[in-house]
C-alpha cells in the first residue's frame, strides 16, 4: 500500500446540539466561505488489548467516507456521479495513524485564540486501491457494522509502523463511530485556507471480540450509543496560524468552546465510562533531568525504574518518526541519548556490591549478571543509532563547511557531500532492519518489564530478558541518596584518574575515554541530583551535570573532527570514474573527478583539523569548571596542577546538543 504523511495543525471545538455555524466570510481579510458536499463517515478504531496506543496519545483509525446524498448539503463538486469532488474522491476508505502531539512539538501556544485545543500532530495514510461504494438510496445507516467486515486486520504495514508502540500485540477494534460531516472550505484570496467540518457523531465501544458494549448516554438509563457534536478546524498547507486563529476566534464568539479532547475515541471512551489509560507515574522529562523537587523516599530500584520508563518513552516516541524516513537528526539522536543514559547507570551500578562492602559478596550476583546482560542489549542497539547519528553529524557539518568554499570548488564538494549521503542512507537502512529484528522488541520488552518493576518466574535466570530476577528489586531496595552519591563519587574518581594519565601530548584516543568518562559522570549526576538531599548536594550534582556537559560537548567536537578528518582521507583515496559527471575528460575514460574531490577533501580537512585544534587548546578549561563544580561540597579549591591556560574561544558543534 502507498504510503502519505504530513503533519496536520487542526483545532476541535465543542458545541451543543442546536449550534450552528456562523457565517465565516469576512473572519479575516479576504477570506471566502464555501460549502463543500456533506459526508458519511464510517470509522473504526483500533488498539492492543493493553491499550498501548492510547498511553502513547496515538490513535488507528480505518475510516470509510461516503456522500451523504441530495439532501446531505454542500454545493461544490456534485455534477456527474457524486463520487468525486474538486477536493478529492468523496468515496473512498483509508487507513490513518496519528502520531502524538509531543512528538512534534506542544500544543498552540497560550493566549493564541486556539487556545487548549489546538494540536499539531503527524497523520499517515494509507489510502485503500478500492474505493467504498455508496449503497444504492443514499449513505449506509449510522451505527451499521457490516461495512466494516473486510477492516477487521489493519494491513502490515500499519503494523510494521506501530511495532514498537504495541510491543508486538496484536491490533483489534476498540470502538465504532458513525458521523455525518458538514464541511466548510475558508478560501484566502481564492485559494485553500482551512477547512471548517461539522461532525455529529454516534460511538460506542466495543469489547475484545468486537461486539458493542454497554455504554452510557447523556439522557438517564444505559444505552449501547454515545452522541455528540464536535466542530474541526484543519489548517490547509502552506496557511499561516493566524488564519486558525481568526477562524477559531470567530467559531468561540458564536458559542463554540475549545476541546481538552485528543480525538473523537477519547471522547468516546470518556462518555463510555472507561477513561484512556492514566500516564505513567514518573514521567520521562522527570527522569532525565533534574527538578528542584526531589523525590522522598527513594531508593535505588525507584531511580532504575524511573531511567528505565524514561529511555523507553524516548525510543518508543521516536521510533515511528524515524520509520517514516523524518529528515529530522533529532529522532536518532534522542533516542541514542537515551539509551546512554539508562547505560551509564547500569555502568554506575556494577560497583554497588564493592562500594556497599556488603558482608555477603555473593549477594546481587544474579542482580548484576542480568543488569550486565541489559547493558549489553542497549549497547547493540546504541551502535545501530550511533552509526545513523553519526552519518547525520557528518552531513550537517560537511554541508556547512562546503557552503564557505568558493564557487570553482563546489562541483566537488556536491559530490562529497552526496558520498555523505549515500553512507548516510545506509546507514539509516540498516537501523531500520535493527528495529524490524525480534532481538529490538525482546529489548523495549525488556525495558517495560523493569519500567513497571515486573519480576521473572523463580529459576528463570539471568539470561532470560523477559524480567528482572526478583533479586534485582531485593538488591536495590537502599536508600538512594546515600547510594547514588557513592555512585557518582566513583565514577568522578574514575573521571579524574583519565585526566591525570593524559601527559603532555594526549592522542586523540585518551581524550575520548575522557569525553566517555565526563559522559557518565554528566548522566550519573543527573540522577542523582533527582533525589539528593539536603538541597546543598542537588544544586552540587546539578552544577557537575551542567560541567561535565560542557566537557563532554568539546571533547565530543574533537572526536566528530578527528573521526570527520579519518573519512575525508578515506573518501580521497577512492577511485572515481563519473564521466557522465564530469565533462573535462583526460581521454581513455579517465577523468579530472577524483583530483578535483581530492582537492576539495583537503580544503574539509584543513578546516576539520582546525577545529581539533581549538577544541585541544579549550577543553582544559572545562575539566577546570568540572573540578570547581565538584568541590562546591566539600569546600576545596582547584589542584594546582590541574589548572587551566589561558582562555580560548570554545568551538560548538554545528550537530546540536550531544
Amino acid at each position: 500500500m502507498e504510503r502519505s504523511h504530513q503533519v496536520e495543525h487542526e483545532v476541535k471545538l465543542e458545541v451543543g446540539p442546536e449550534w450552528a455555524l456562523p457565517d465565516l466570510a469576512g473572519a479575516f481579510p479576504g477570506a471566502e466561505a464555501r460549502p463543500l458536499a456533506t459526508l458519511h463517515l464510517e470509522t473504526t478504531y483500533y488498539d492492543t488489548a493493553s491499550r498501548y496506543l492510547a498511553k502513547r496519545q496515538i490513535t488507528l483509525r480505518h475510516r470509510e467516507q461516503r456522500p451523504a446524498g441530495p439532501d446531505g448539503g454542500g454545493t461544490e463538486g456534485l455534477a456527474g456521479s457524486g463520487s468525486e469532488s474538486a477536493d478529492g474522491p468523496l468515496a473512498s476508505s483509508e487507513w490513518t495513524v496519528k502520531l502524538p502531539p509531543a512528538a512534534e512539538g506542544s500544543p498552540a501556544a497560550e493566549g493564541s485564540p486556539a487556545g487548549e485545543g489546538s494540536w499539531a500532530r503527524t497523520e499517515v495514510n494509507w489510502p485503500e486501491t478500492k474505493a467504498a461504494e455508496a449503497p444504492a438510496g443514499g449513505a449506509a445507516a449510522p451505527g451499521a457494522a457490516g461495512a466494516h467486515e473486510g477492516a477487521a486486520h489493519p494491513p502490515s504495514e500499519v503494523s510494521k509502523l506501530l511495532a514498537a508502540v504495541t510491543f508486538g500485540e496484536p491490533l483489534v477494534p476498540i470502538a465504532r463511530l458513525s458521523s455525518t460531516r458538514r464541511r466548510t472550505r475558508i478560501l484566502a484570496n481564492g485559494h485553500p485556507a482551512a477547512e471548517v467540518d461539522d461532525d455529529s457523531v454516534k460511538g460506542t465501544t466495543l469489547a475484545a471480540g468486537g461486539a458493542p458494549e454497554a455504554a452510557v448516554d447523556e439522557g438517564p438509563g444505559p444505552a449501547t450509543v454515545v452522541s455528540f457534536r464536535e466542530v474541526e478546524v484543519e489548517l490547509a498547507e502552506g496557511s499561516q496560524a493566524e488564519v486558525l486563529d481568526a477562524i477559531v476566534a470567530r467559531l468561540v464568539s458564536a458559542g463554540a468552546r475549545p476541546s481538552s479532547r485528543r480525538s473523537k475515541l477519547v471522547t468516546v471512551l470518556q462518555s463510555a465510562a472507561q477513561p484512556p489509560p492514566a500516564e505513567e507515574e514518573v514521567s520521562a522529562l522527570q527522569a532525565q533531568k533534574p527538578t528542584s523537587k526531589p523525590w522522598k523516599n527513594a531508593t535505588l530500584a525507584s531511580v532504575l525504574q524511573g531511567q528505565a520508563r524514561a529511555c523507553l518513552d524516548v525510543i518508543v516516541e521516536h521510533d515511528p518518526l524515524v520509520r517514516l524516513g523524518d529528515p529530522d537528526p533529532e529522532h536518532v539522536h534522542k533516542a541514542r541519548v537515551a539509551t546512554r543514559r539508562l547505560r551509564s547507570v547500569l555502568w554506575a551500578l556494577r560497583r554497588l556490591p564493592r562500594e556497599d562492602k556488603r558482608e555477603d559478596k555473593g549477594e546481587g550476583v544474579v542482580a548484576m549478571s542480568w543488569l550486565a546482560a541489559l547493558r549489553r542489549e542497549l549497547r547493540w542497539l546504541s551502535g545501530a543509532l550511533g552509526a545513523a547519528r553519526d552519518a547525520d553529524v557528518r552531513v550537517l557539518r560537511l554541508e556547512a563547511e562546503c557552503a564557505k568554499l568558493s564557487p570553482a570548488d563546489q562541483g566537488a564538494a556536491a559530490r562529497v557531500i552526496e558520498a555523505a549521503r549515500s553512507e548516510q542512507s545506509v546507514a539509516h537502512q540498516e537501523l531500520l532492519e535493527v528495529m524490524d529484528s525480534e532481538r529490538y522488541l525482546a529489548a523495549l520488552h525488556c525495558l517495560d518489564a523493569l519500567a513497571r518493576r515486573a519480576e521473572a518466574p523463580p529459576g528463570a535466570g539471568a539470561a532470560t530478558l523477559a524480567a528482572p530476577p526478583a533479586e534485582l528489586w531485593q538488591y536495590l531496595e537502599v536508600p538512594a541518596p546515600a547510594a547514588m552519591a557513592k555512585l557518582g563519587a566513583t565514577q568522578w574518581r574514575s573521571a579524574r584518574r583519565a585526566v591525570r594519565r593524559l601527559g603532555e601530548s594526549p592522542p586523540d584516543d585518551a581524550l575520548h575515554r575522557v569525553r566517555i568518562e565526563a559522559k557518565r559522570l554528566r548522566y550519573i549526576a543527573e540522577a542523582a541530583a533527582v533525589v539528593a538531599r539536603p538541597a546543598a548536594r542537588r544544586r552540587s550534582a546539578q552544577a557537575t551535570a551542567a560541567a561535565a556537559t560542557d566537557l563532554q560537548d568539546v571533547l565530543g567536537e574533537l572526536h566528530d573532527a578527528v573521526v570527520g578528518e579519518r573519512w575525508l582521507r578515506d573518501l580521497a583515496s577512492r577511485p572515481w570514474s563519473w564521466p557522465e559527471r564530469q565533462p573535462e575528460e583526460l581521454g581513455n575514460g579517465v577523468t579530472t573527478a577524483g583530483n578535483d574531490v581530492a582537492f576539495v577533501a583537503g580544503e574539509l580537512v584543513a578546516a576539520a583539523r582546525s577545529r581539533a585544534m581549538a577544541c585541544r587548546a579549550a577543553w582544559m578549561q572545562d575539566w577546570h569548571h568540572l573540578v570547581r563544580a565538584r568541590n562546591l561540597r566539600s569546600g576545596c579549591p582547584p589542584s594546582p596542577r590541574l589548572a587551566p591556560p589561558s582562555p580560548v574561544p570554545r568551538p560548538r558543534s554545528q550537530a546540536g546538543g550531544r
